[in-house]
């Protein structure tokens, strides 16, 4: 998923990804080439990736972050972590929000191999800029607020709406 929605973006994005994806053989191989931003999700809060997300954010670099976490189990659209909230309200920056069409039959949760010349598409929604989503939300409730606008306007991209 993440080199589906960098290579629709046009943009030379960092992703993030789970630290025991890239423990070993090809993926390690893979994930090491792509400008991945490793963390440590089951141990707790990676304060070493989260800083270097936000730092790559200030410096203007794209990020690509899935809200959920992890693979959708049977395709629809999955409750999210606060995490992205969190970034985007240290970093300051604008989110887009994006869709993928065509991951979960292509190379769905618990498929070994994926079934090769399937169509995905990536589909974007309009930026939500920093003074849209901080100025709605007060202290207590930012990160989570954040994260529930994020996935309200995912879950409205139609497969034919693109946004560039």
């Amino acid at each position: 998923d993440p080199p589906a929605v960098v290579i629709s973006s046009g943009r030379n994005a960092f992703s993030m990804a789970r630290s025991t994806l890239s423990s070993g053989g090809i993926w390690h191989w893979m994930f090491s080439r792509m400008r991945t931003i490793s963390i440590d999700r089951d141990g707790g809060n990676d304060l070493a990736a989260m800083r270097e997300s936000v730092r790559l954010l200030e410096e203007g670099s794209a990020l690509v972050l899935f809200p959920e976490g992890s693979r959708s189990p049977d395709g629809t659209i999955q409750p999210a972590k606060r995490g992205v909230g969190l970034l985007a309200s240290m970093a300051k920056v604008p989110i887009i929000p994006a869709r993928i069409f065509g991951s979960y039959e292509a190379w769905g949760r618990g498929m070994s191999i994926p079934k090769f010349f399937s169509r995905i598409h990536v589909a974007f929604a309009a930026p939500l800029l920093p003074e849209e989503y901080l100025a709605r939300c007060d202290g207590s409730n930012r990160h989570q607020f954040i994260v529930n606008l994020v996935m309200e306007r995912i879950s409205q991209i139609e497969s034919s709406y693109i946004f560039r």
